[in-house]
């Protein structure tokens, strides 16, 4: 039927995923689009992004292209496993999808992103679609799908079968073309786990039952306290409210000194002016140059001539050590360099 055709084909392997995208996209005779993915940060980190991120690096779409977006975006009204299909592009050469239910959506670019607090240590920005005539059981992973036509003739890992099966609503939408033995096997691992876990859980209920009462509650509420939950309603919606003003503070307090920096104080003026310590103005420095609001041209004004000639040993440090982390290089130099230093050294290897 016309519904069975708009259906995603789920396949175990890359293969038969990308043969049935490239066919298609061929048979649409209009003009390709291409999108190349961005990133900043260490290639480590980067690839780590990559390899997690459901958008390819080189996105190749046309007008008539079937997609799937790859991210949840509630504010535009999509999430991780929407189907839609490229409608158009615009000035921008952006694409237009109209979803499965008759939505039309300006699609924007996307950041994933790895952080260490307020910190962001690598980016990567794409659009969050991908051909969806066809895709990896494994790549299908989080996504729920209306519908779905199913191949695991040739799955060849546990547990692929549950993954597949399990990203359609409703049994009316699975169309299931083959299947192995190996497809619908649990790991013997998992099984082991599975009779452990039972075994203490049915230990702990029988203990639970003698108690009655206050004993009881005093005793759940020992299990809330000691995972580090909270007894007292008022106290809980009171952090949540504070939480909320802290997050809209940390974004007013890198556009402050953005402005300062743009009225070319330094460093340790912007620190004295906000009664910041340099390494929180250190901290937003990096955050503004992930996200693009400084550029690297900017940065090098902060080095010094010896400073600036010593960039290439610390950038080769910091590829050798490969995590990007400032202890390792700091102690590799015997603190010749403070680490006010190798942050902004690193920002430039990060580039």
């Amino acid at each position: 039927t016309q519904a069975k055709d708009a259906y995603t084909k789920l396949f175990s392997h890359n293969i038969d995923v990308d043969r049935i995208n490239e066919e298609k996209l061929k048979q649409l005779s209009n003009a390709e689009f291409k999108f190349q993915m961005e990133s900043k940060g260490p290639k480590t980190l980067v690839n780590q992004l990559k390899r997690g991120c459901l958008s390819p690096e080189l996105l190749r779409l046309k007008v008539g292209a079937k997609i799937i977006f790859t991210k949840n975006n509630f504010e535009k009204g999509f999430v991780n496993g929407t189907l839609g299909q490229i409608i158009d592009f615009d000035e921008d050469k952006a694409p237009i999808v109209k979803t499965s239910d008759g939505k039309k959506i300006y699609v924007p670019l996307m950041d994933w992103s790895i952080n260490d607090g307020l910190r962001t240590l690598a980016r990567i920005t794409q659009y969050p679609l991908r051909l969806a005539w066809a895709i990896t059981v494994h790549k299908s992973q989080g996504m729920t799908l209306d519908g779905a036509i199913v191949d695991l003739s040739q799955a060849f890992e546990f547990g692929q079968g549950y993954v597949a099966l399990s990203r359609v609503r409703a049994l009316a939408g699975l169309f299931l073309l083959g299947w192995n033995t190996k497809a619908l096997e649990v790991h013997p691992d998992i099984l082991a786990k599975d009779a452990s876990f039972r075994n203490s859980s049915h230990s702990s209920a029988k203990s639970l039952s003698l108690l009655e009462g206050e004993k009881l509650a005093k005793q759940a509420n020992a299990f809330i306290t000691s995972c580090g939950g909270k007894l007292d309603t008022t106290k809980v919606a009171q952090r949540k409210n504070e939480n909320i003003g802290s997050r809209g503070e940390r974004i007013s307090t890198y556009e402050t000194t953005l402005n300062l920096w743009k009225e070319g104080l330094t460093l340790q003026r912007i620190a004295q002016t906000r009664g910041l310590s340099l390494g929180t103005i250190l901290s937003h420095l990096e955050e503004l140059f992930m996200r693009g609001e400084i550029q690297t041209e900017e940065l090098l004004k902060l080095f010094s001539g010896e400073l600036r000639d010593s960039l290439p040993e610390i950038h080769l440090a910091f590829t050798e050590l490969a995590d990007g982390k400032l202890t390792p290089v700091f102690q590799k130099f015997n603190g010749k360099y403070s680490y006010n230093q190798l942050r902004l050294a690193r920002l430039l290897w990060q580039n």
